[in-house]
């Protein structure tokens, strides 16, 4: 049986309900791909829905908006979010790592993601860049979800007060991650798992502190190896997802 690649596109319904595809999409799809009449793409919104469309025409030099392109609607598609939602908080700041973290968490599924910036600023700066790895991560994935961003200004904001499970994971622990949620009342008809992970040289004082404060954690390893930082998150990702299903 032979498959044909249906191309994804970064899209949202506006507010009378139609769909629309972002600008720096509709260069992509006229100018790079240069896709033909007929031709069927996806859109996807990084919130559950996904739409198909077909192509009537493309006006890759359209005088009052460059890059026009008409489309006709054919289906739509909602995708239910991942549960239980999975929240994965790094007791440092990673925003360095960001752009090559995004991609694999989006794939392997994430919801949420929050961590200690240590300049706002910096953040602000960098915000635009990470959308556009965000929409690139849901095409090339097929995920229907972005990974929601939290970074927050302080170790003490990124203790989770909604979590039903809460993992610290640590190479100290005799567990493993594996173990531990397979033993836990892990939420599986909804509420929140929250995992935290140190920085690159682990949980510092203040981060520990932290998490003392945090209600029913249980201590949990990703195996006898020491893991670079970028690696433990996908990795203990991955096997939560496995674990839980999606």
């Amino acid at each position: 049986m032979s498959y044909k690649h249906i191309f994804r596109f970064y899209g949202w319904r506006d507010d009378v309900g139609k769909w629309q595809i972002h600008p720096a999409e509709l260069k992509h799809l006229a100018v790079v791909l240069k896709k033909k009449s007929n031709e069927v793409v996806e859109l996807c919104d990084g919130r559950g829905q996904v739409a198909r469309i077909r192509i009537i025409q493309c006006y890759p030099r359209h005088p009052r908006h460059p890059h026009h392109c008409e489309f006709e609607f054919i289906s739509e598609q909602s995708y239910p979010s991942p549960h239980p939602t999975l929240k994965v908080v790094v007791m440092a700041d990673i925003t360095a790592e960001l752009a090559d973290l995004l991609p694999a968490l989006t794939e392997l599924g994430l919801n949420v993601l929050s961590w200690p910036v240590s300049s706002e600023q910096h953040w602000h700066d960098k915000q635009s860049r990470f959308e556009r790895i965000a929409r690139a991560a849901i095409k090339q994935s097929k995920s229907p979800y972005f990974v929601k961003l939290c970074p927050v200004s302080s170790l003490e904001q990124c203790r989770s007060s909604t979590a039903r499970c809460s993992v610290q994971v640590d190479l100290s622990s005799e567990r493993s991650l594996a173990q531990v949620l397979l033993q836990q009342p892990v939420p599986r008809d909804g509420g929140e798992i929250c995992l935290y992970l140190g920085g690159r040289s682990g949980f510092s004082p203040a981060a520990q502190h932290v998490l003392a404060a945090v209600d029913d954690l249980v201590v949990a390893n990703l195996g006898a190896y020491v893991l670079r930082l970028p690696t433990a998150i996908q990795a203990a990702v991955a096997v939560s997802r496995q674990l839980l299903g999606s």
